[in-house]
């Protein structure tokens, strides 16, 4: 039965060690496999995962989109009424394009990220609304 183990030494707190603990060698191999197959399925999942399934990767696109959506609802002036007009649109526009992120991106995100992201775009459809309304008043 010697020849199937693998002396281990187990050591005490004070740093002695005690008799020796034979492991069989087939559980420190079925072990080792364990541990590789364990690995070796974490890689094929990173792997698999795609840049833009990551929520750190929408949350900084989502932010980075909100903010440039925002300068141009405070840059929007009132002088032109056509020029107001497409920049309105071209806002409207932008807010739909988050919002197609948002819905492209919900399988991986998780409850609190989907909350923030509807919360920002309602601030978004609201404060576009208002200054629609400030630029283009109906008659």
């Amino acid at each position: 039965m010697a020849a199937l183990g693998v002396d281990v030494n187990v050591g005490n707190d004070d740093g002695e060690s005690n008799t020796a603990i034979k492991v069989p060698e087939r559980v420190l191999r079925r072990d080792q496999a364990r541990l590789e197959e364990a690995e070796r399925r974490r890689n094929v999942k990173e792997s698999q995962t795609v840049t833009e399934e990551k929520s750190d990767f929408f949350t900084s696109t989502f932010n980075d989109e909100k903010t440039a959506v925002e300068e141009m609802l405070s840059a929007c002036d009132h002088n032109d009424r056509d020029k107001a007009a497409n920049t309105l649109e071209e806002i409207t526009l932008k807010i739909q394009q988050l919002q197609k992120f948002l819905n492209d991106s919900m399988m991986f995100l998780t409850q609190y990220e989907k909350r923030q992201a509807q919360a920002s775009l309602q601030k978004l459809q609201s404060a576009l609304a208002e200054k629609r309304d400030e630029l283009l008043p109906k008659k």
